[in-house]
């Protein structure tokens, strides 16, 4: 119990920390784009991002999932993981570079093999989380979340002053920010497990791959959920709209930090005396009781807040936000819910299922809105795409017979929470 509380504590600190300074990240870029210049922002590192999902071919959670197992040696599969995201994250770049061939001006006037370097590095950094929860690393991975964020704002300090074009400057940032974090993070690992040239081997590549693959669709399924709206409001509204729909995007997502916050170190605890369906159901209720609070307050703050912290220009923002809330609290206990739901059907594909069916009511609806009513209809059809996924995940958790879940289970599908979680961080 002492150990329960003290990884509860440590995670609640650590969420704190990574919300205040995701906060001020998003204040100093928003402050000094604007709207339009911030849906710029937006477009341009959603290339890379998209690219670095289809790279990553459930991978890390696998990764995590073999290091968890103790099949392979530990250095074996981080070395995997490390050659992994520079071989396929640097075919990745010439591909998408050699696809999408947009003018200058959507690159923020650089190059774009420069915004697309990204992709090698994100690639890595969305395997970094599963490392450290696969070794059992929590306050490692903590105090690794807090740190980049941290490094996130100066770095953004540092190029906005160094700059007089803002949005060059925070695309410069982003890109430094993200191989910088390559580098320490890979040097930290490798000094720390000593693994040697040896270790790289191909040994564990068949079992990585084949149960990576089981996971991957679902990580696809669910990013283009998240994220189709943005790429339709580029298509049919323009810079400004992205720039106002990202950032009520943003802050309604801030929520799920309720759900992250409590289920890594509560879930792994339970876990190693199996988990009962009545515990698992308080846990969830609580998730959605004080999410639900915090979307009540934020709904009536969420105005004067914004411009306050964004200024007037992104006042627009504020009913957009108001509109994802009901959606963003209902997808709140799928957050929490979709380890054991997993686990108890005993196969991953149930990701697809939850995914898909949000995905094929969330494009429909916006084709359908977002010409009518722009932002607001773009929430709108989030808002109910992610009640329908949650409703799904719901329904197939209560109409489950198993009692308990085994530890076995638990440890194995609590990484594919976390994978998501670190997913939707990298995409917003």
């Amino acid at each position: 119990m002492k150990k329960l509380l003290s990884q509860s504590l440590d995670t609640l600190i650590s969420h704190a920390g990574v919300l205040a300074l995701g906060m001020l990240a998003s204040i100093l870029i928003n402050r000094a784009l604007g709207p339009e210049l911030k849906g710029i922002f937006v477009a341009c590192l959603l290339i890379p991002q998209t690219a670095v999902v289809f790279a990553e071919l459930g991978l890390g959670t696998s990764g995590a999932y073999q290091l968890a197992r103790k099949k392979y040696q530990p250095g074996s599969i981080v070395m995997f993981l490390l050659a992994a995201s520079l071989v396929l994250g640097g075919l990745t770049m010439v591909i998408t570079g050699a696809v999408v061939r947009l003018p200058a001006v959507a690159w923020g006037g650089f190059n774009r093999f420069l915004i697309l370097s990204i992709i090698p590095a994100g690639l890595w950094l969305t395997f970094l989380p599963e490392i450290f929860l696969g070794l059992g690393l929590l306050r490692g991975y903590n105090g690794w979340r807090t740190g980049f964020q941290a490094f996130r704002v100066a770095t953004l300090l540092f190029f906005l002053i160094l700059f007089s074009n803002k949005l060059q400057a925070v695309l410069l940032a982003s890109v430094i920010l993200n191989w910088a974090a390559f580098i320490i993070s890979a040097t930290v690992l490798l000094i720390y497990l000593k693994p040697g040239f040896s270790a790289l081997s191909f040994k564990p590549t068949a079992d990585i791959l084949r149960f990576g693959l089981k996971v991957f669709a679902g990580e696809i399924l669910g990013f283009l959920h998240y994220r189709a709206d943005i790429f339709l409001l580029l298509f049919w509204r323009g810079n400004v709209q992205v720039g106002l729909y990202a950032t009520a995007a943003f802050l309604s997502e801030l929520l799920w930090m309720v759900a992250r916050g409590l289920y890594a170190p509560v879930f792994s605890a339970l876990a190693r005396n199996g988990l009962s369906r009545s515990i698992i159901k308080k846990s969830a209720m609580t998730v959605l009781a004080v999410t639900s609070g915090l979307a009540v307050v934020s709904a009536f703050l969420i105005g004067p807040v914004i411009k306050l912290l964004y200024g007037e220009s992104f006042a627009g923002a504020a009913w957009p936000f108001v509109l994802l809330l009901p959606g963003t609290v209902m997808l709140s206990v799928p957050k929490f819910l979709e380890a054991p739901l997993i686990a108890e059907m005993g196969s991953p594909e149930v990701l697809i299922w939850g995914k898909a069916a949000g995905l094929l009511c969330n494009i429909p609806l916006n084709l359908w809105l977002i010409p009518k009513y722009g932002i607001s209809g773009a929430a709108a059809a989030s808002s109910i795409s992610y009640a329908v996924q949650a409703l799904l995940f719901i329904g197939l958790f209560m109409n489950k017979s198993k009692k308990t879940l085994s530890p076995e289970k638990a440890e194995e599908y609590s990484l594919i929470n976390e994978h998501e979680s670190g997913m939707n961080e990298i995409a917003d």
